[in-house]
């Protein structure tokens, strides 16, 4: 439901789930990092990636008070398609 409503989420895909709804490539904005449960995560919470992935995760949750009462990116794509759709409109009828 978080991101539904535009809130920022951060998932950890295990190696060999369906990536399938909310878990495909691309759907939520952000990089799932795939992890084998058999080996030890701890070097990979030292790594580039994973500062680089929390850091963006950290500045997407900082902004949440700030963006508090506006709708989603979802629904601001919507309003562009609409815009869109009268400027096209606009230029048939004149």
């Amino acid at each position: 439901m978080a991101f539904q409503i535009g809130l920022p989420i951060l998932i950890f895909l295990e190696k060999g789930v369906i990536a399938d709804g909310i878990l495909e490539k691309g759907v939520v904005g952000t990089y799932m990092p795939e992890f084998h449960l058999d080996r030890l995560i701890d070097n990979y919470f030292k790594s580039d990636e994973w500062k680089k992935l929390i850091g963006k995760w950290e500045g997407l949750v900082r902004r949440v008070p700030y963006n508090k009462g506006l709708p989603p990116e979802l629904y601001q794509y919507e309003l562009l398609i609409k815009a869109l759709l009268k400027l096209i409109q606009y230029k048939a009828i004149a």
